[in-house]
């Protein structure tokens, strides 16, 4: 990452712990990335990881590991990188985690990172963590990575946001004005939240696939209804340095419309937007995690290419086994 356009980079997530008798655990991701960057389908890779990859760098954005039920979920902080410096895909770093190696998030190859991770179980609790760059200088400085667990009593439904904010914490019912609780993220927190607790009874892979035909409005909206939507008007993340009118396409909702980046007069357009969408829901009558995941219609002028097609993609379902513990 830090690659050209790369440092706009949105992604957004929300994670519902205990707000389903059958599916205690709920993780919804938007990544937010360039049209023209090539990435794989949905399937169980040779690491063991199940996940669409990043054909370009080679890493992924939230993933889940076969054999040692592990997850990670990963949005950059938005900052200004490092002139000079080349540093690796954030995304290899939320491979190295799943395969155990924890030591790499102290690593200062990659840029700066939000990485949700642990393992989601059906009965008992899950062990949930958030890993993010901090400043410890306003900015000015270096910044640190700091790990906290996420403490959820396991009778209290509960839904979490993470987006692109330099603070550590989640977006999180009676959460704190400021940079975490950018406007897009406190409205889908609210929103998925009534969106569950109104949802029918539900079991196995019929149920998943009836929870994220409710959930999807939430996280396709391209807009927020008012005060929101003015309040998103004006939101900036606090070390945000791309140009306001950017800016305010990339706070109006969940889900980014294609926008083009370029800035120079007579450059070569720079499609950028909501590029895909994955959920896994965490199953207790059936001990396994359905993980679905599908592409987003490209841009009319890529549409025709080979950088993707013009209609959003059929959901792609993979079913993964829990066992001992995780079951």
């Amino acid at each position: 990452e830090g690659r050209r356009g790369e440092e706009g980079r949105m992604c957004i997530l929300a994670l519902a712990l205990n707000a389903n008798d059958d599916f205690p655990a709920i993780l919804l991701f938007n990544r937010d990335e360039r049209f023209d960057r090539p990435t794989t389908s949905l399937k169980v890779h040779d690491d063991g990881l199940v996940c669409a990859k990043d054909m370009q760098a080679g890493g992924t954005w939230m993933a889940l590991h076969r054999d040692s039920g592990a997850f990670a979920a990963l949005t950059n902080v938005r900052c200004s990188p490092q002139a000079g410096v080349q540093l690796q895909s954030r995304g290899q770093l939320l491979s190295r985690v799943l395969q155990g190696d924890t030591d790499a998030l102290q690593s200062d190859a990659y840029a700066q990172f939000n990485l949700l991770h642990g393992v989601l179980r059906t009965n008992r609790p899950s062990d949930v963590s958030l890993s993010a760059s901090t400043p410890s200088d306003r900015g000015e400085g270096a910044w640190r990575t700091q790990t906290v667990p996420v403490s959820v009593p396991n009778d209290v439904p509960t839904v979490l946001v993470k987006t692109n904010d330099s603070t550590g914490l989640f977006t999180a019912k009676g959460s704190p004005s400021g940079d975490s609780a950018w406007p897009k993220a406190a409205w889908l927190r609210v929103e998925v939240e009534q969106l569950l607790q109104t949802a029918p009874a539900c079991v196995g892979r019929a149920g998943a696939e009836l929870l994220l035909h409710l959930l999807l409005p939430a996280m396709s909206a391209t807009s927020l209804p008012e005060p929101q939507a003015f309040e998103a008007a004006t939101a900036r993340g606090e070390f945000s340095h791309v140009p306001e009118s950017l800016e305010r396409k990339y706070q109006a909702a969940p889900f980014i419309e294609p926008l083009d980046q370029s800035q120079g007069e007579g450059d070569e357009p720079v499609w950028y937007g909501t590029v895909s969408q994955t959920a896994i829901f965490v199953c207790r009558s059936e001990c396994a995690a359905y993980i679905a995941y599908r592409e987003i219609a490209r841009p009319a002028p890529l549409a025709c290419s080979t950088a993707g097609a013009a209609a959003h993609s059929d959901w792609q379902w993979v079913c993964v086994p829990l066992v001992g513990e995780h079951c």
